[in-house]
């Protein structure tokens, strides 16, 4: 999919880019930190739209355990800050 565009859908800090809402990707995040009973979450979610589905690159991985995953693991606390911001972005939608 190389003529489509590029999107930073979120970060690993909390943000989304609320022109690119998706509830598939709320939903996959919030997936990847129920699935791992809250160890881990995967956040910084960005990639092309190809069609109905996602081509993704070089996500960041939050982790309770800090030295996992690399310096973009930014441990625990915002793992709890990304899922709260993408709880109320779900909320808000009424994606629930």
């Amino acid at each position: 999919p190389s003529n489509q565009e590029f999107i930073k859908f979120s970060n690993n800090t909390g943000y989304w880019n609320e022109r690119h809402l998706n509830e598939t990707l709320l939903r996959f995040s919030i997936f990847s930190y129920e699935a791992t009973g809250g160890y881990l979450m995967l956040t910084d979610l960005q990639g092309v739209m190809d069609g109905p589905n996602f081509v993704l690159t070089d996500p960041a991985i939050l982790c309770k355990d800090i030295i996992r995953f690399g310096n973009t693991n930014l441990g625990e606390k915002f793992m709890e800050r990304c899922l709260d911001s993408t709880r109320a972005h779900m909320a808000e939608k009424g994606w629930q």
